[in-house]
């Protein structure tokens, strides 16, 4: 029997993620790069997203690592976070080092590279990096079975738990495991994940290919922020014992700088800090307008329109938010659509 709202919210969210995959192409026009690159670079991405996930739900082979009921599932969560990759939380676990690292180089810019590595692992338990290092996994290192591991988790109550999804907590257990070649020190150890690590450049590397970007603090010249307009998000310094990350997110007809934390509570949940009504602006003089709003999606719409809040004459150059978004010690602040959903030009 067909499931009517659950497949309206799956489309919801697959028109949510194109949208935000070809708002890169503005952000990345405004930083310099030639648009019919760009284009042919986001669209490959887009549709190979798909046809990673329509290979997770779609395979009869009862040797898979996850049965079929399971990797639907982690299908339809991994597009709610391609949809918005600030969706991603860590609460119980202790992997911001790690998410701060895939939430904006891989959902953020590489969801393809990401959907690779969970339908790999959910239907042969093994991953081949971009280095050709293979990885392999069994059903007692993948298992969901607490709230830590996903277990009970859902789509309609995302925003109310800083939880980690399912999916979240399968990046973090696989990807964990990728920088066992890197030299770092702890490097090889599963549980190295508890106790925090400096891999996660390494293991997006070896993932997307791409470099992660690190901007600690407010971007402070032109430089870091053209850095972040190419890159859409950054790993920053979260405050004590953590890591997070920065966003740029389109809204309306402007963009928004969110300071994402990995939390979906008021204290600890992301944060919008400025609006930006002209990138190119943006990284040549700092021009935005300040602003104090709590970052979150909502299904079958955009997002509400923010610089509504703010006046022409808030917007200035060399603009920040105020020290308390600066302090580094401030910790508050199914099936058939993957199918048929390829190119949007």
């Amino acid at each position: 029997m067909k499931d009517e709202p659950r497949s309206e919210r799956l489309e919801s969210m697959m028109t949510g993620f194109e949208t935000r995959m070809l708002n890169t192409i503005e952000r990345r026009v405004a930083g310099g790069e030639a648009e019919d690159k760009v284009r042919a670079e986001v669209e490959q991405r887009v549709t190979a997203t798909y046809d990673n996930l329509s290979r997770l739900v779609s395979s009869d082979n009862p040797a898979c690592l996850d049965n079929k009921v399971t990797r639907t599932m982690l299908a339809e969560t991994f597009m709610y976070h391609a949809w918005e990759p600030e969706t991603v939380t860590q609460e119980g676990w202790g992997s911001c080092w790690l998410q701060s690292g895939y939430v904006p180089c891989g959902l953020g810019e590489h969801p393809d590279d990401m959907a690779k590595v969970i339908t790999d692992v959910s239907l042969t338990g093994s991953f081949t990096d971009r280095t050709n290092q293979s990885y392999k996994f069994d059903q007692s290192q993948l298992g969901i079975n607490n709230s830590s591991e996903g277990a009970g988790w859902s789509i309609a109550k995302a925003m109310t738990t800083s939880e980690p999804s399912p999916v979240a907590h399968r990046l973090d257990e696989t990807l964990s495991v990728m920088d066992r070649g890197a030299n770092y020190r702890g490097a090889g150890d599963e549980d190295r994940i508890r106790r925090g690590g400096t891999g996660e450049a390494e293991i997006l590397a070896r993932v997307t290919g791409d470099k992660l970007l690190v901007v600690n603090g407010y971007p402070q010249n032109s430089q870091q922020r053209a850095a972040l307009v190419h890159s859409g998000g950054a790993q920053r310094d979260g405050g004590r014992n953590h890591v997070a990350t920065w966003a740029l997110r389109k809204d309306g007809e402007h963009w928004l700088l969110v300071r994402g934390n990995q939390y979906n509570d008021d204290n600890r949940g992301d944060r919008i800090v400025a609006v930006i009504r002209d990138l190119k602006s943006w990284i040549q003089n700092g021009e935005a307008a300040s602003i104090n709003k709590r970052f979150g999606p909502s299904f079958g719409k955009d997002f509400k329109v923010v610089a509504d809040e703010v006046k022409p004459t808030d917007y200035k150059p060399n603009n920040r938010p105020g020290d308390r978004f600066n302090d580094p010690d401030n910790e508050r602040p199914l099936l058939r659509f993957f199918a048929r959903r390829r190119r949007r030009a």
